[in-house]
């Protein structure tokens, strides 16, 4: 693996802030689509530096940790193959640039009361959920988004989804016009339910790859902080560094995003690694938010 990436490695990590050279004019990719979903770990903060370190030519475009797909939604390549591990955030992605009119119709029957949503939110928990159309559980996925506790997707050991209820006043989940921008900017996406691995078949040399995984815990940090219910221990991630290195090895760009651990900076210390701030909240019952430093990981000179 040394011998590999020789040509990438570095003596130190750089901060990004002596990296301001890099970043490119919000107006470059300036595009009126912005995320429909709110995501805990979203890149929307962190976006314009994303956007600095985008190769400047690359062919197509691949995201396979969609999420609220705040880079995507960004930069809007031409070519793109959007994919997540999760069904019904997938659904609702296809929905939202299939059947705009009809899922806007949907929304609407919603109500921002405590008691419908957690008649909304039970609703998986009975058999008759299978039966519902796709349109109908888009619907709900968008309701339930925008109304639970900050934007949390999490799941019981059932799979059924179990955030509480977030109490805001404003109906955000009825921004139409929102969800129209997004239609648009999704009509030219492939979209496709399938774990990361699978782009292995269909990236080729000088395609570009955006990762934005479960991030590896940091040991300081408690396990009741940690919101995605996909947490990846060290094995998890061990296969992701390998996937990056095939990457690599296929002539494919990738610019990943990881928790500054002693895990990741191990793994991916034979690449270019730059240190972010980004403000994470803290606790599940609280809106504490605190500046924490995370990891932007690639395989290409800048």
């Amino acid at each position: 693996m040394v011998s590999i990436l020789k040509s990438l490695k570095k003596k130190k990590t750089k901060s990004i802030a002596v990296q301001e050279k890099l970043f490119l004019d919000e107006d470059a990719y300036a595009t009126q689509a912005s995320p429909f979903l709110k995501w805990a770990g979203g890149k929307k903060q962190l976006i314009k530096i994303l956007l600095g370190l985008v190769p400047n030519k690359y062919n197509r475009y691949f995201e396979p940790f969609l999420g609220g797909g705040a880079m995507y939604f960004a930069l809007h390549p031409k070519n793109a193959y959007l994919s997540d591990i999760n069904p019904e955030l997938i659904n609702t992605y296809v929905a939202v640039r299939d059947e705009y009119e009809k899922l806007c119709a949907d929304l609407k029957k919603h109500k921002g009361d405590e008691d419908y949503y957690y008649k909304i939110r039970e609703a998986d928990r009975f058999p008759g959920f299978n039966r519902w159309k796709p349109i109908s559980k888009a619907s709900r996925f968008i309701y339930l988004n925008h109304t639970c506790y900050n934007g949390i997707y999490r799941v019981n050991s059932m799979g059924q989804f179990n955030v509480p209820y977030g109490h805001y006043k404003m109906c955000k989940w009825l921004e139409t016009e929102k969800l129209k921008e997004c239609s648009n900017a999704l009509k030219k996406a492939k979209l496709v339910c399938e774990s990361y691995e699978i782009i292995l078949d269909k990236v080729r040399e000088d395609d570009f790859v955006f990762i934005d995984p479960p991030y590896a815990p940091i040991k300081s940090r408690s396990r009741s902080l940690v919101v995605n219910p996909n947490i990846w221990g060290e094995e998890e991630h061990i296969q992701l560094r390998d996937f990056c290195i095939e990457l690599y090895k296929r002539g494919v760009k990738w610019l990943q995003t990881n928790s500054a651990s002693p895990l990741i900076f191990e793994l991916y210390k034979d690449f270019k690694i730059l240190k972010v701030e980004a403000n994470k909240t803290l606790n599940f019952k609280t809106n504490q938010k605190k500046s924490i430093t995370e990891l932007v990981i690639m395989n290409y000179k800048i």
